[in-house]
């Protein structure tokens, strides 16, 4: 019998999945649960049963790590306007949803509460106004332009997203969202609405 006292952040495994495993019910509240696995049975809690709960987690593609790891929570940020302005010029959207035209200055900064992480830009054109010409939204912190951007035509409805790039911000940082446009577009009325994810450390 190999015996397993050990404490892991799960991550993916579902509530059958890890019963089965562990021999016995377990509890997991949520995708990032800290779970204490006691008296495990490896060799025989299931069949063929690998020897170890790293070769269990990385036989079935799951993700973990020590509960030593800081835990991390999310939160979703989000920034609208009705009107962007048709103009070469920036416009800095408004926190929430205003319908109205956009800032030409930054000055609806969001402060951020704690040490964490900005990524997953996502951007919506629900109305058709504009000539197809792009706009550019950038994600700023501070004043300053990350690597948080996403481009999207206008003259249709439609969506486009960054996965890509992230960014990190600690207490006191401000997030704000530009939007550049390089060309006129004949008509701003374009009803953006932004979202950007908020990663942020557990305490």
């Amino acid at each position: 019998m190999a015996i397993v006292v050990r404490r892991y952040l799960l991550i993916g495994p579902s509530q059958n999945d890890f019963d089965m495993f562990v021999g016995h019910s377990s509890s997991i509240n949520a995708n990032f649960s800290p779970l204490t696995v006691v008296d495990v049975d490896v060799d025989n809690a299931v069949a063929g049963a690998v020897e170890t709960l790293d070769e269990f987690m990385a036989q079935r593609g799951w993700e973990y790590s020590p509960s030593s790891a800081v835990s991390r929570y999310g939160t979703t940020l989000f920034w609208g306007n009705a009107d962007v302005g048709a103009a070469v010029e920036d416009r800095f959207l408004s926190p929430g949803h205003e319908f109205a035209l956009a800032s030409l200055t930054d000055v609806m900064q969001i402060p951020v509460s704690g040490t964490g992480s900005l990524k997953n830009l996502y951007v919506r054109h629900n109305s058709a106004g504009g000539d197809g010409d792009s706009v550019v939204y950038t994600v700023m912190v501070n004043g300053v332009a990350t690597a948080i951007t996403v481009t999207l035509a206008t003259g249709a409805i439609g969506q486009a997203s960054d996965l890509v790039n992230t960014v990190a911000v600690v207490a006191g940082n401000r997030v704000s969202l530009r939007a550049n446009k390089a060309v006129d577009i004949t008509s701003g009325l374009i009803d953006v609405q932004v979202s950007v994810d908020l990663y942020r450390e557990a305490g």
